[in-house]
């Protein structure tokens, strides 16, 4: 493989070629979403490097030019964009801008500063409970310990904690929550948010990648007062669609699954209070196509089911932007595919890629190839699913997978099953 992709590098394009050492550096770039997963799957079809990273964000595109990124393609990717690997490609970035926390980290670990940050400075901006964090001996060392001991006087976080009368988890605060991608409290955390007693609440931007509010049972908010308030815009602005509510300690599923909005306004109220219930206001009506999912090119929609005949619980509910595709955790708990006829995937060309392991290669684990489906139909999973913990899933012609063309092979399978 190495010596492939120096053969490649050699003939790769000029304008794809990293950058000399007195040349700027590229700007990093942010991903925007959490929708660019396994961004190789993507790259081919773009043009630039730059226009892969408006879409995916740096730090993915980057990850696309190891070898456990990309794997067969690889030698694609090289081809067309130039690094060698992804510590070529970090190298010729600026780093990642420091979020508001570690600069004000920065600032607390100045031993040569004379005026020490207080607690409230820090939890200001790194949260509620951060500043009697950093007293923990495990993470520092003897020389950190000494100066926080020096200038403050704690020497553990219980020390920080009783000198404060506070405990960061249940102190005023009405609830805790984080907001999950999947419906079901699965998935990556969107955000981490604290909502203080007395607060009139917080605008949470969803960015189309949260299906479920996973609520911490701390907290002072009596039971079914988490109020959700759901907005079509970033910002809690456009179209507002109503009210639901949650209680603290439960896995709140949101409304339309997270499809037909862009962000949520949280906070502590009674139901009987709102505007709603007392016949003041009338929330708008559901979109008919939601935020969502109006501006995607969408390929096919699919439905993860229990049971091997779309039967049984819905796992995931997977839209499939054109030119992508999608990791999907199966947790040993999907049969088959239930796919709508939405979209515009050609019959026959939705790829269905089986992992060993989640995260459809990240975690490590063995390869088992690809399966071919339609829209429209139940397509029933290799194993009944019980063989394979994650898939990919993507619009492609079966004539241009490296199985067909005998550029690579299929892992064995493991004798006894996986799940």
């Amino acid at each position: 493989m190495k010596a492939a992709v120096t053969i490649l590098l050699t003939a790769a394009l000029g304008r794809a070629m990293p950058q000399a050492a007195d040349e700027p550096k590229l700007p990093w770039v942010p991903q925007p979403t959490k929708k660019c997963v396994e961004t190789w799957r993507s790259m081919l079809a773009l043009s630039t490097l730059q226009e892969a990273e408006q879409k995916c964000g740096t730090a993915d595109v980057c990850h696309t030019f190891d070898y456990y990124g990309s794997r067969d393609l690889l030698p694609q990717i090289v081809t067309k964009f130039g690094f060698k690997d992804e510590a070529e490609c970090l190298a010729a970035h600026e780093g990642p801008p420091r979020s508001p926390c570690n600069q004000v980290l920065d600032r607390l670990y100045d031993y040569s500063s004379t005026t020490p940050l207080s607690r409230e400075e820090v939890d200001q901006v790194c949260g509620e409970g951060y500043f009697c964090e950093t007293f923990d001996p495990e993470d520092l060392e003897a020389e950190d310990i000494e100066f926080f001991t020096r200038v403050y006087s704690y020497k553990n976080v219980k020390e920080c904690l009783d000198a404060h009368d506070s405990n960061p988890a249940t102190a005023n605060n009405a609830f805790s929550l984080k907001t999950r991608y999947t419906t079901s409290c699965g998935g990556k955390v969107n955000n981490d948010v604290t909502i203080s007693e007395g607060s009139n609440g917080q605008c949470i931007d969803t960015s189309c990648d949260v299906g479920s509010l996973d609520i911490a049972a701390e907290g002072t908010c009596p039971d079914g007062q988490v109020r959700i308030s759901y907005w079509q815009n970033k910002g809690c602005s456009g179209d507002w669609y109503g009210y639901g509510y949650g209680s603290r300690g439960t896995c709140r599923g949101l409304w339309s699954d997270g499809w037909n909005f862009q962000s949520l306004y949280v906070s502590c109220a009674k139901q009987a209070d709102d505007c709603v219930t007392k016949g003041q206001c009338t929330p708008a009506p559901s979109p008919q196509q939601g935020v969502c999912r109006a501006n995607d090119d969408v390929a096919f929609h699919v439905k993860t089911r229990y049971n091997t005949d779309c039967t049984g619980t819905t796992h995931d509910d997977v839209a499939v932007v054109g030119g992508a595709g999608r990791c999907i955790n199966t947790d040993c708990a999907v049969g088959s595919l239930d796919i709508s006829d939405a979209g515009n995937c050609p019959d026959g060309e939705i790829r269905i890629s089986y992992w060993e392991q989640a995260n459809c290669g990240d975690d490590g684990g063995r390869w088992f190839g690809y399966g071919y489906a339609s829209r429209d139909m139940c397509r029933t999973l290799w194993s009944g699913g019980w063989n394979f913990k994650s898939l990919y899933v993507s619009c492609a012609k079966k004539s241009d997978d490296c199985v067909t063309k005998g550029q690579c092979s299929i892992d064995s399978v493991p004798d006894t099953p996986i799940c």
